[in-house]
């Protein structure tokens, strides 16, 4: 357990903050944005370069940087970026 209160506050926002930044970064391998460029009501289908091939080789980078498997049911309920992250919290991933 953490002691004092403050350290943990500032451990499980270190943690957040660079599961947030793997998720960006995953996010600008595949579809070549920046994390300025969308938000979790994004649709995936709006970036520019999406198409159904980025899309599975996003699902392969996300497997990759997360250890996860996602199941065909999971990937096509990623529309948008909260969806994905739901998606990887329901694997015991935090975000």
């Amino acid at each position: 357990m953490c002691q004092p209160l403050a350290n943990c506050l500032i451990s499980i926002h270190l943690q957040l903050k660079l599961v947030i930044m793997q998720l960006a970064k995953v996010l600008k391998e595949s579809f070549n944005v920046n994390e300025s460029d969308f938000t979790d009501e994004t649709l995936l289908m709006d970036f520019g370069e999406w198409d159904s091939l980025s899309h599975m080789f996003f699902i392969t980078k996300l497997e990759e940087a997360y250890g996860i498997e996602v199941t065909g049911d999971e990937i096509a309920s990623m529309q948008k970026i909260a969806d994905i992250k739901k998606v990887i919290t329901s694997k015991g991933k935090e975000l």
